[in-house]
């Protein structure tokens, strides 16, 4: 007879998915980091060889250091505190928080019932993935009781598919899918998902 706990199989799978997505995500960044090191340090560079080097190091730490974002949230014990928030506040949070050139077009002047520290988290990790590809355009409307949130880079390859909370999504060694099944997950916690196309990322949320 078989004893096993299926809840305990069940967190021991989730588990194994974490690690393997994590080893996945930081592994490409690292591996990158030692090879431009080993190129610098072996051979002579032009001044501007060496600013493309360190630009490519530059954007492998970046790549590292939000992965560690996103296990620092995980792994970290907080209260969830629901309250109402503005949706351009919350992108214009987001995209205060990311390394790049964001654009904000047109968003819908609603307030949302929300854990706001939470679901702007969700949001920078939208950016993050985008910026991994282009400068993103971040636009907002509101259709059949649902609020959306487009986030597109045109040049990105993501497949056409809704993204599930615990998604690792590693078809291809840019897309960065530990994060976008974190913010997956918290767009669930408020009533609503992610799905991507080609060039294009929707979060959906449920209007109040």
């Amino acid at each position: 007879m078989d004893d096993a706990d299926p809840a305990e199989d069940a967190v021991a799978r989730a588990v194994r998915r974490l690690a393997a997505g994590v080893v996945h995500e930081l592994n490409n960044p690292l591996t990158v980091l030692q090879l431009r090191a080993d190129l610098l340090l072996e051979a002579p560079v032009e001044a501007e060889d060496l600013r493309e080097q360190l630009a490519v190091l530059r954007t492998s730490v970046a790549r590292i250091a939000a992965v560690v974002r996103v296990l620092r949230w995980l792994g970290r014990p907080r209260p969830v505190v629901r309250a109402p928030a503005a949706l351009g506040a919350l992108v214009r949070q987001a995209a205060g928080a990311v390394d790049g050139e964001v654009r904000v077009e047109a968003l819908p002047a609603v307030v949302l019932p929300c854990d706001a520290e939470a679901l702007g988290f969700a949001l920078e990790l939208l950016l993050r993935a985008a910026l991994d590809y282009d400068p993103p355009t971040v636009r907002g409307r509101v259709a059949d009781g649902r609020i959306e949130v487009v986030v597109a880079a045109p040049s990105a390859p993501w497949p056409a598919q809704a993204i599930a909370p615990d998604a690792t999504l590693e078809a291809s060694s840019r897309w960065p899918g530990l994060g976008l099944g974190l913010a997956a997950g918290i767009l669930a916690a408020h009533g609503g998902g992610l799905t991507s196309a080609p060039g294009v990322l929707v979060a959906a949320l449920a209007a109040a």
